[in-house]
């Protein structure tokens, strides 16, 4: 699996859940919850390469609007990027109005 991992993000510990996962041990709901993101992650990388891995990058930009982003018909690098900020601004407007969780 080659997934985007942020800076806080253990590949590790990462990997560690995943052979737990595959010898069929039991994992937390928190464990579960990295995997899955984590899965995501590998899976825009090996659909849309390149641009899943600056998409990804874009801080506060998850798994979930990196799809959105890529999914679309960008025709230049601008339109791409212009939709990455857009999002980073869209998250700057509404983060006040999250749980703390997030």
């Amino acid at each position: 699996m080659l997934a985007v991992l942020r800076r806080r993000e253990n590949a590790d510990r990462l990997r560690e859940m995943l052979r737990r996962r595959l010898r069929g041990e039991e994992l937390n709901e928190e464990e579960l919850k990295e995997l899955s993101i984590a899965r995501r992650t590998a899976d825009l990388v090996l659909s849309y390469g390149k641009r899943a891995i600056v998409a990804l990058q874009v801080k506060d930009v998850g798994p979930e609007t990196a799809f959105r982003i890529l999914g679309k018909m960008h025709f230049d690098e601008k339109e791409f990027y212009l939709d990455l900020l857009k999002a980073k601004i869209r998250f700057l407007r509404t983060r006040q109005y999250w749980d703390e969780k997030t």
